[in-house]
């Protein structure tokens, strides 16, 4: 289409261009309204004739039949959204609810859904138009077919839907007051004229030319729904209006919007200020109320609340006026209910009260005036009762100053139990106010197993029996904790000695108790310590003397396997006897380290390997029936320790769980990580410092260990296993070799619910330096000088024969004092010295002490059972090259004389 036949066509065109722009801005204002009840399906009937009018004008521009055919196949989907949409408007507005409506609502949709695909399938069944034809006409030409049953029956189906919405609208101008059947009206039939458009059109009634008129009708109706709509103000407060305003009040109640127009109000405010409703709803309040602008100002400023007076009908009138706002379930404003009530005749009241009052107080004053002298006389006398009642209130007061300021809670009961007073104390400590408490049974603050107890002392101190030791419960707090308290009751008595109350002092003794249960634990950590310790030097004690007659049995055995090699059996039974020697060894070791006397070869070491090759050890005789899970979640696992015991630490705890499980089935779970201790961690006597730790947990589902037996389980020789099962020996090597490193072990169990042990390592990143291997090969010696001092005549024998044998020259002594004199004489004559520590006469510190002052250089090998005054770290602070621990084999001594010979000749 040209230019020039746009302009030609467009005084024809723009009618409809006016409907359709008319249409769509009513749409768009209803939409924007849309959470108001019945907004959405009215937007929706708007811009379904707004769609129509434009397929419509595409159709009339159109010159072609199939463009035409085209254009009106889409007219008749708005056709069937109008009346499905002024359905769901009729039932929206109305308020009126269908039984099964999903049903009914998916045969209303149905069908249209049907008709359109029949409509645009039409070209292969021509259902709808059997014979189209183009009627030529100026300035447009019309498409022409005949209508065929099923249109219709398509028609029928529109006419239903839209007569139903009408009944419907009709229902709702019956059933609504009269206030609002004016805008029901307007609604009804304004959805009238559609009909009326479209039966015309069906009829092909178009007054001379051939054009639709649906959307002059469609436009007639969206104006005047819209005008009935807006006009009383449908899309802000209505639906909410009818609720707030309540016919059956004398006081006249109005509802205004949020833009101060008058939207409801009740028949008491249509008779007080003679309100027409259908010109007052919807105007602003300023020309409702012109005639008082006194009522006006006061709605116009919102105040909550003001007393008016007004001239209505000839009649002066005082009105209560309250204002309140109205909101939505939102929470959005809406507008405000003016509440306005008569109190004429309430001030009229109130004046004649006041004017009667005013009379009376003047025939009091003339009464009054009789009894002056009377009064004269008494003065004195209630000058006097003052007088005490002040200093009774004084009494009173001081002591309730007291009662509260009483750091002991104090209360006043009666002969049953019941509370009658309480002090400010008493209310701290329980939580309570003094008016849940009062007349309550002081019963009802304890336990059940108390109330005896407390019903005995009360009639125990009625009767005068003075108690020597106060009671002590448990008060139950309000927030359910119990406060240990001691209470001390006394006798309350009158003016005449009579018992009149009971009266009790509470000591809150939660703080006492917690002093009692500290110094409990204190007391029990302090005896373990001590036991230890007394273990310990039990051990010590032991551990010298048997390490002097292992070195016999281990030296003399090694010498006799120098001399026998050729008797294969004698070396046989000889070397068993070593290897019992060696475990006799490892035995007075153990007992060491469980008392922490002995801390082994410590050196820079990773916990995993250790760990891993521990536990690779005992699941080799674990049943099948116990899984073993391991977990090692390390970034740093570096500590300072001595290997063997921390493997034999992890084969102890692994086998006692071990020996927990077997005769039913679980689980043993290794895990390994880090951890940081940010406050000192104390487990019996052992605590460990702030710091990076090792964290290794160790735990089964076994049954658990007794609560009575817990702290016992570490005590040397304590076992709960069968005799032959085991020593006893096992945990409380393991503490001592957890104590030796710096660490500290937990226990943590209950009966039924397994074990779990966790031990505390603290990881080193420095580097040490390794022992010396005392297990390295023989080296002979060159005829070297050495003077070996020891008041055990067999190890002198053993360390002799020994030394002789690896090229060594030696000179003996079991005197300390002879041996001393010895050097004396020659203090370049020997090339080493080798002594014990514990000797009668002179220790071996005392010894070596001596030796310095004569030659400072000579090396010293200090050998012992045991002692508690030298140690492989603390020799060299006492001038000594070489510390050994009895009893010594022939390869360490070796090994140990070699070392501390090469060490003096390179200085």
């Amino acid at each position: 289409m040209n230019a020039k036949t746009f302009i030609d066509l467009a005084p024809y065109l723009l009618p409809y261009f006016i409907a359709f722009g008319v249409s769509i801005s009513i749409g768009f204002y209803a939409w924007q309204r849309r959470e108001v009840n019945g907004a959405k399906s009215f937007s929706a009937v708007v811009f379904s004739t707004s769609i129509y009018t434009f397929f419509y004008m595409c159709e009339l521009v159109s010159h072609r039949l199939e463009w035409k055919i085209f254009w009106d196949n889409f007219q008749f989907i708005p056709t069937f959204i109008f009346p499905i949409g002024l359905f769901a408007f009729a039932l929206q507005y109305s308020g009126l609810k269908l039984k099964q409506s999903k049903n009914i609502w998916r045969v209303i949709v149905f069908l249209p859904i049907a008709f359109i695909l029949l409509i645009f399938t039409d070209n292969f069944h021509k259902l709808i138009r059997p014979s189209s034809k183009l009627i030529l006409g100026e300035p447009f030409s019309a498409l022409e077919y005949p209508f065929t049953p099923v249109f219709w029956f398509m028609t029928m189906y529109v006419y239903i839907i839209v007569i139903t919405g009408l009944l419907i609208l009709i229902v709702k101008f019956f059933r609504s007051k009269s206030v609002y059947r004016t805008q029901v009206l307007i609604i009804t039939m304004g959805a009238a004229v559609p009909l009326i458009g479209t039966f015309l059109t069906a009829l092909e009634i178009n007054f001379g030319f051939h054009r639709d008129t649906a959307p002059f009708t469609f436009t007639i109706f969206n104006m005047i729904v819209a005008w009935g709509l807006l006009r009383f103000r449908l899309f802000d407060v209505v639906h909410m209006a009818r609720d707030t305003v309540i016919e059956s009040l004398n006081d006249s109640v109005i509802i205004i919007d949020p833009s101060n127009r008058v939207v409801d109000f009740n028949s008491s405010a249509k008779e007080r200020f003679n309100i027409i409703a259908t010109v007052a709803i919807g105007l602003p309040v300023d020309q409702v109320f012109s005639k008082w602008p006194d009522l006006y100002n006061i709605i116009n400023m919102k105040k909550s609340q003001q007393d008016i007076c007004l001239v209505i009908n000839s009649n002066p009138m005082i009105l209560d006026t309250s204002i309140t706002p109205i909101h939505d379930q939102r929470g959005t404003f809406k507008g405000h209910t003016i509440i306005v009530r008569d109190i004429t005749q309430k001030k009229y009241m109130e004046e004649q009260l006041e004017t009667h009052r005013n009379h009376l107080e003047d025939l009091v004053k003339a009464a009054t005036s009789d009894l002056e002298l009377t009064n004269e006389r008494l003065l004195k006398e209630i000058k006097e009762r003052i007088h005490a009642e002040k200093a009774l209130m004084n009494s009173e007061s001081r002591f309730r100053s007291l009662f509260d300021s009483n750091p002991n809670s104090v209360i006043l009961s009666d002969f049953e139990g019941t509370i009658l007073e309480m002090n400010r104390t008493f209310l701290k400590m329980t939580g309570y106010s003094s008016e849940e408490l009062m007349n309550t049974q002081i019963t009802k603050l304890t336990h059940e197993k108390y109330h005896d107890e407390i019903l005995q002392a009360i009639k125990l101190t009625k009767s005068g029996i003075v108690q020597d030791e106060p009671l002590e419960i448990e008060i139950l707090n309000k927030n359910g904790s119990l406060v240990p308290v001691m209470i001390k009751g006394w006798l309350v008595t009158d003016q005449e000695s009579k018992p009149v109350a009971l009266g009790s002092f509470i000591k809150d003794i939660t703080k006492e108790k917690m002093f009692d249960a500290e110094k409990t634990a204190l007391l029990k950590q302090l005896q373990q310590t001590q036991k230890m310790e007394a273990i310990g030097t039990l051990a010590g004690g032991i551990a010298h003397d048997f390490n002097n007659i292992l070195a016999g049995i281990i030296g003399y055995t090694e010498l006799s396997l120098l001399e026998v090699q050729k008797n294969e059996k004698l070396t046989n039974n000889l070397s068993r006897v070593f290897e019992a020697a060696g475990r006799a060894k490892e035995l007075v070791q153990q007992i060491l380290s469980f008392s922490r006397r002995e801390s082994g070869s410590l050196r820079k070491l990773s916990l995993t390997p250790v760990i891993k090759e521990a536990v690779h050890f005992v699941r080799s005789i674990f049943p099948s029936t116990i899984t073993v899970m391991e977990s090692y979640q390390v970034d740093l696992d570096t500590i300072k320790a001595d290997e063997t015991q921390i493997h034999q630490v992890i084969t102890n705890l692994c086998t006692n769980s071990y020996h927990a499980m077997q005769e039913t089935s679980g689980t043993l779970s290794i895990l390994l990580e880090n951890t940081y201790l940010e406050s000192p961690r104390k487990y019996l006597t052992m605590i460990a410092f702030p710091g990076n730790y090792a964290k290794i947990t160790i735990a089964d589902s076994g049954p658990g260990i007794p609560e009575d037996i817990k702290e016992r389980i570490f005590e040397p020789y304590f076992t709960t296993k069968d005799t032959g099962e085991g020593t006893g020996l096992g945990l409380s090597v393991t503490l001592g070799i957890v104590k030796s490193h710096n660490g500290l072990i937990e226990l943590k169990s209950n009966t039924g619910k397994g074990a779990e042990f966790t031990i505390y390592l603290p990881i080193t990143s420095q580097e040490e330096l390794e022992s010396i291997d005392a297990d390295g090969a023989e080296t002979p010696g060159n005829n070297e000088q050495i003077l070996v001092v020891d008041d055990e005549i067999f190890f002198i024998d053993i360390v002799a024969q020994h030394l002789k044998s690896l090229g060594y020259q030696v000179k003996s002594n079991q005197s300390s004092l002879r041996a001393l004199e010895i050097f004396r004489k020659d203090p370049t004559g020997f090339d080493l010295i080798i002594s014990d520590q514990i000797m009668p006469e002179m220790t071996g510190v005392q010894f070596v002490s001596e030796i310095r002052k004569l030659n400072l250089d000579i090396p010293v090998i200090l050998c012992t059972g045991y002692s508690e005054v030298v140690t492989e770290q603390t020799a060299k602070h006492y001038g000594i090259s070489k510390f050994l621990m009895k009893p010594i084999t022939r390869k360490a001594l070796s090994k140990a004389v070699h070392y501390v010979l090469q060490n003096s000749r390179s200085i």
